[in-house]
């Protein structure tokens, strides 16, 4: 991993970005500088077509040997690369590192759940101004909190003191906080 450059670049400042820099900020790597080139899209007539959200934030990964270079499009990828990293830097017993994607099907579970539930849920209600779905928001968050799921979050036992959940769960609530009457 010494030998790798990384470069994260945010298109749009939505909650993929969200995620992505509150992930770097909390896991403090300090080695991934993080280039807002966010440009307003002009449409030309006819153009209907949006920019697909997975590419709105990408990371970029240079080896410094040969110069070779990779691109990783979305929030899921790019937060689980950042962690390896961030693990990797740390070094000491596995148990203290932040968990990353493949190692329990409960976090891997809930990663999905999160991004595919709570992230469009409040992305409807936050981006796209959707007040209809404000009742399924508090769905979900209760949901989560039946099955325990927040409890365990906070609980650092099950998911670490700090993991790509925790980044999840508070960038996708924090926006809709006000709908849930401070319950969280």
């Amino acid at each position: 991993m010494s030998n790798l450059k990384a470069k994260i670049c945010v298109r749009s400042l939505d909650l993929s970005a969200f995620v992505v820099t509150t992930m770097i900020n909390g896991l403090e790597v300090d080695n991934v500088p993080v280039n807002f080139d966010v440009k307003e899209k002009i449409k030309k007539a006819g153009d209907d077509a949006e920019r697909p959200q997975i590419l709105n934030v990408e990371l970029l990964i240079t080896d410094k040997e040969d110069n070779s270079s990779s691109t990783v499009y979305g929030e899921i990828a790019i937060c689980d690369f950042i962690t390896q990293m961030s693990n990797s830097a740390k070094g000491g017993p596995v148990g203290e590192h932040a968990l990353r994607l493949g190692q329990d099907l409960n976090f891997d579970d809930y990663v999905q759940k999160l991004n595919y539930g709570l992230r469009e849920l409040t992305d409807q209600f936050v981006v796209k101004k959707n007040q209809e779905v404000k009742d399924d928001i508090k769905a979900f968050a209760k949901a989560l909190e039946e099955v325990g799921f927040i409890a365990d979050l906070v609980d650092n036992n099950k998911y670490g003191t700090f993991s790509m959940l925790h980044v999840m769960f508070f960038c996708y609530l924090e926006p809709v906080s006000k709908l849930l009457n401070k319950k969280l």
